[in-house]
């Protein structure tokens, strides 16, 4: 049988990979989270309103990244790999710690903290890894016929 919480998880994992396969088809404006917010605010009581209220957070987020602002910002690391790695250990380490924060509190202090750890990643332990692997094989051609 799928609990509550199994649920709840398979309908957000479905709406991200239904927004990524649509990706070049939907478009959003600061009407649609705004719209959101306002649904969950007026009927919060109603048990599938949680859903709505985390669609109008990523809604937001899509949007403020889709701006012209935003997609001008260039990072001189890319922080991708580390977020990856490491978002699923702070989110553990956080709620192991932290049990009691509210949800959303615990989202934003996830992304921060994964941000910034993959930050540091990409300067400290990435580059320098990309920079030996790069020594490596230029040694390699150097004194071999192999192509790597």
């Amino acid at each position: 049988s799928t609990s509550a919480s199994q649920k709840w998880l398979i309908s957000l994992f479905f709406s991200g990979a239904l927004v990524a396969v649509y990706k070049d088809k939907i478009t959003i404006n600061w009407m649609l989270p705004l719209g959101l917010f306002i649904l969950y605010k007026t009927f919060h009581n109603l048990p599938f309103l949680h859903f709505v209220a985390l669609m109008s957070i990523v809604s937001f987020f899509i949007w403020v990244a889709s701006t012209k602002l935003i997609r001008s910002i260039k990072l001189k690391y890319d922080i991708s790999y580390g977020v990856y790695l490491y978002g699923l250990p702070v989110q553990q380490l956080l709620h192991f710690f932290c049990p009691i924060l509210n949800v959303y509190v615990y989202i934003i202090l996830s992304v921060l903290i994964s941000y910034i750890i993959g930050y540091f990643s990409a300067i400290y332990i990435e580059e320098p890894a990309i920079k030996l692997s790069q020594n490596i094989n230029n040694r390699i051609k150097k004194y071999s016929n192999i192509n790597l």
